[in-house]
């Protein structure tokens, strides 16, 4: 045998007398049952792999949903970073409620769009006028 040889036959009987000694074939329990009692083992995570997959309708209602109880728990924690409104000096509360009340009876039309207000005050003067107007109900 050449010296070569030797070396490598001694060298691999240095290992494996090495493995023997440190346990190197023994199992480590410990580590299969954790891994063997993880939450992926166990079945959770199934429901997100599948669930059905929302439309863009349902998404919308469902984000929706989360803006309005976010706003509700804000409201019903205080109002969040609103703050008051500085009063001006000579305008009370009962002259605001006042001017917002006579506006509204000036002005029936007061709360509705261009559009809309065009079609009351049409309505209005057909009225008016003793015209009678019906309407049919379209489905568009």
């Amino acid at each position: 045998m050449s010296k070569y040889n030797e070396k490598q036959a001694r060298k691999a009987e240095f290992a494996m007398n090495k493995d023997l000694d440190t346990g190197g074939d023994s199992i480590n329990f410990d580590g299969i049952a954790a891994s063997d009692v993880r939450d992926a083992a166990m079945g959770k995570g199934d429901e997100e792999l599948f669930e059905k997959k929302l439309s863009k309708e349902e998404k919308k209602a469902a984000a929706k949903a989360a803006r309005e109880a976010k706003k509700k728990a804000k409201e019903a924690k205080g109002g969040g970073k609103k703050t008051p409104k500085k009063k001006k000096k000579g305008f009370s509360e009962e002259k605001k409620d006042d001017a917002e009340n006579s506006k509204s009876l000036l002005d029936p039309f007061a709360g509705l769009t261009i559009k809309q207000r065009k079609r009351e005050e049409a309505l209005e003067q057909l009225s008016a006028d003793n015209i009678l107007v019906t309407y049919e109900a379209k489905k568009s």
